[in-house]
């Protein structure tokens, strides 16, 4: 059997990480609204948020051979040939991703 090709694969790549995405958020909730005394809160949002995301790229990373880097400049992702980049968080970048994605499709029925 062969393996579907990268264009092929987009449309459910974009609805797995809508799924994750709202698992994720079922999982760690809203992030708390910031009321200056509440940083413990906060941090501790951050954290379980941080482990929820990480463990997807984890799984990302070993299923579907996604790349993933996170630095100082930012996040960066490259999965089935699309690749994007985030200044704002983890959850920016797999939305950025699903939206790169999104131009890909309409790019390859254009063509």
């Amino acid at each position: 059997m062969t393996k579907p090709s990268n264009a092929a694969r987009l449309p459910g790549l974009i609805r797995r990480l809508d799924a994750e995405l709202a698992r994720i958020e079922k999982e760690v909730g809203p992030q708390p609204a910031f009321r200056g005394t509440n940083w413990g809160e906060l941090d501790r949002w951050r954290h379980q948020e941080a482990i929820a995301f990480n463990r997807l790229f984890n799984t990302l990373q070993q299923v579907e051979g996604a790349s993933v880097s996170m630095d100082g400049a930012g996040h960066r992702m490259r999965m089935a040939g699309v690749a994007t980049s985030c200044t704002s968080g983890m959850h920016g970048l797999l939305r950025n991703w699903q939206n790169a994605a999104h131009r890909r499709i309409e790019k390859e029925r254009a063509s």
